[in-house]
């Protein structure tokens, strides 16, 4: 087989680096000092970039990494002492078993939005005694499968890591982006150890990622509804609901249709509309929530960014008389304690009355945290 290396992303570079067993060994994190046989690091700086990659070593397994259907006998967990790192997971491949290279592959879920524009690197060790080709990227986890970046090379017997830079070509929500190594291409044997996937608004110092004003950080996902809701908006009083998404022309689409009959019994918040965010907030941050609605019998709704766990804090609460005609909605508010993920949500209620409405582009955003006001100097007397 002719080696080949073949890029498809403008501007990516990719580095092969050479492990050789015993001569030479992976670069640590942070700054190391060696005094003897002793080596001492220093904790990571919070402008350390963080891996997104959850189990990147393989030392429990494969969770959460995922397989094609139907293909998980085909990959093992091997130790390599005297590797990259000290596991790996080994693929035993028959590349005429299958139709297409992306048949059998490795993957997984990036569980951090990720923005438009968010510069990548994506990094893993490789080989194969075979010299197989393999693919490996960042593409969006669903139809059209848009990759930023992707790389197809052809592998060597011995280790090499390879380095990936590129941007993301769209904004990418919780769990929408994935990393992924199509492994079909030959048949052999493909190792792979040390995977990471860094981006350079993700640090060490945060839990997610550092938003501005100019750089939002989506709170939520799927709000505009070309998605299927389940999964990530939820119901209370589902059966006061009935509820329907379509394309229509005009200032809004797609459009998720409402109609709630709530029972004279009811609190308004007894049927309601939520999604619960995945992504912390820190003391200080900017919440922003925007979204276009209309509502021909001008029905009355409430909207609310608040705490997922008794009491139920307010951060954000808003009743409104919607108009039959599209109006656009935004709030913000500034954020009083600290939250982890899972542990906010933006709700609506539609509980108030009997109420026929139409909502489009739902956005629930972290503009960072506001600078606090310096003080004035008094003036001399």
């Amino acid at each position: 087989m002719a080696a080949r290396s073949t890029l498809f992303v403008l501007g990516l570079c990719v580095a092969a680096l050479c492990f050789a067993c015993g001569c030479c060994t992976p670069a640590l994190p942070g700054r190391a000092s060696v005094a003897g046989n002793s080596v001492t690091l220093d904790a990571p700086s919070l402008d350390a970039p963080v891996n997104l990659v959850r189990n990147s070593d393989f030392r429990a397994e494969l969770a959460p990494w995922r397989t094609t259907k139907g293909h998980e006998h085909l990959f093992t967990i091997i130790d390599t002492p005297r590797g990259p790192c000290p596991r790996a997971v080994r693929a035993t491949v028959d590349a005429d078993s299958v139709p297409n290279e992306w048949d059998i592959m490795l993957r997984q879920a990036i569980d951090e939005p990720l923005p438009e524009g968010e510069d990548l690197v994506l990094k893993a060790w490789l080989r194969s005694p075979q010299s197989c080709r393999a693919s490996f990227f960042v593409e969006l986890g669903r139809d059209p499968w848009t990759k930023s970046p992707f790389l197809l090379t052809e592998l060597t017997p011995e280790w090499r890591e390879y380095e990936l830079r590129g941007t993301c070509a769209q904004p990418f929500g919780i769990d929408d982006a994935q990393v992924g190594f199509h492994l079909a291409h030959d048949t052999g044997t493909i190792d792979i150890a040390g995977v990471s996937l860094t981006a350079a608004d993700v640090v060490f110092g945060s839990l997610s990622r550092r938003a501005t004003p100019e750089r939002p950080k989506p709170l939520i996902v799927n709000g505009d509804f070309r998605a299927p809701l389940e999964g990530n908006w939820e119901t209370s009083g589902p059966e006061y609901l009935e509820m329907t998404v379509s394309d229509q022309d005009g200032p809004a689409s797609p459009v998720l249709s409402i109609r709630s009959t709530p029972t004279s019994d009811l609190k308004p918040w007894d049927v309601c509309l939520f999604q619960t965010s995945r992504i912390p907030l820190r003391e200080g941050e900017e919440v922003h929530v925007s979204f276009r609605a209309r509502s021909a019998e001008k029905s009355r709704i409430s909207v609310l960014f608040e705490g997922a766990y008794e009491p139920y804090t307010k951060i954000l609460q808003q009743e409104l008389l919607l108009t039959p005609d599209w109006r656009d909605y935004s709030f913000s508010t500034t954020v009083g304690g600290m939250y982890g993920r899972g542990e906010t949500h933006l709700k609506f209620y539609l509980g108030h009355e009997a109420a026929n409405l139409e909502l489009a582009g739902v956005r629930a955003d972290s503009h960072g945290q506001v600078e606090p006001a310096q003080p004035t100097p008094a003036d001399d007397q």
